[in-house]
C-alpha cells in the first residue's frame, strides 16, 4: 500500500493500493468477514495512538445487502464498532443519502433519507445527515 505521511496523519487511498477491498461478503452461510478485514484490523490495532479511521464510502467495503437487509447492515456496523472499541479510535463510515427533489424537513425525514436499511442508522452511535438548504432558510 502507498502511504502518504504528514506529521501523524497517514492517508492510504485503498483504490490506489490495489482497489477497493471487500471486508464483508455474503455466501450461503450468511455474512462473513474476509481476510482483508482481518489484515486491516490487525494493522490498525498495532497503531498505539490511533485516533480516527475512515472507510469511504462504506458500500465499497461491504459486498452485502446494506440497502435491503438490516441483519447484514447490523453485522457490518457491529464489526466496525468492535474495531473502534478495540483501538479507541473514532471510525467514520461515510454513506449516501437518497437523492430526492425535496430536502428533508426534519430529523425523522433525514433519518429516512440515509440510503439503505435502517440497520445502518441503528448500528452506529451517531449519524450525521447533511443536505443543502436555501439561503433564506439557513
Amino acid at each position: 500500500m502507498r502511504k502518504r505521511h504528514s506529521g501523524k496523519l497517514i492517508a492510504v487511498a485503498l483504490p490506489s493500493a490495489g482497489g477497493p477491498m471487500p471486508f464483508f461478503v455474503r455466501d450461503h452461510n450468511g455474512v462473513l468477514v474476509t481476510d482483508a478485514w482481518h489484515m486491516i484490523r490487525d494493522q490498525l490495532s498495532k497503531i498505539k495512538d490511533l485516533k480516527l479511521v475512515s472507510f469511504d464510502p462504506l458500500a465499497n467495503f461491504a459486498q452485502v445487502a446494506l440497502d435491503t437487509d438490516s441483519t447484514d447492515a447490523q453485522f457490518v456496523t457491529s464489526q466496525f464498532g468492535s474495531l473502534a472499541a478495540e483501538t479507541g479510535a473514532t471510525v467514520l463510515l461515510p454513506h449516501h443519502m437518497r437523492k430526492t427533489s425535496k430536502a428533508p424537513a426534519n430529523v425523522a425525514e433525514a433519518r429516512e433519507a440515509i440510503r439503505g436499511s435502517s440497520g445502518i442508522v441503528d448500528g452506529v452511535r451517531l449519524a450525521y445527515a447533511l443536505w443543502p438548504i436555501d439561503e433564506a432558510e439557513g
